[in-house]
């Protein structure tokens, strides 16, 4: 997963951009979520997984995007990292992910 940054896109511009918000992933796995729970198509499923896997760490820095020691998220994918701090936004982004994530799960 690759979302649009904090500074947005342009029509010609080509691979990966930054600074990546964790909001912006939030955002696509409630949506990815709701629409799993409307409709039961199973691609919406795979769109929280592929949010989940974001924050783990399977997007353009490969790096993942919360402290397992605080449990906070990051604020801000960066091209050779993250955005050290972890503020109450970035923490709640990463943290409704993880529901999304656990509630789809097989291993529940």
């Amino acid at each position: 997963m690759s979302v649009t940054p904090v500074g947005g896109r342009g029509r010609d511009d080509a691979g990966p951009a930054y600074d990546q918000q964790s909001i912006e992933v939030a955002a696509i796995a409630d949506a990815c979520a709701s629409a799993y729970r409307i409709t039961g198509d199973q691609q919406w499923r795979n769109g929280v997984t592929l949010a989940w896997n974001w924050f783990l760490g399977d997007n353009d820095s490969s790096t993942a995007m919360f402290d397992p020691d605080t449990g906070g998220g990051y604020d801000g994918l960066e091209r050779h990292g993250r955005n050290l701090n972890q503020g109450a936004e970035s923490t709640l982004a990463f943290l409704s992910t993880a529901q999304h994530a656990y509630r789809f799960s097989d291993s529940r």
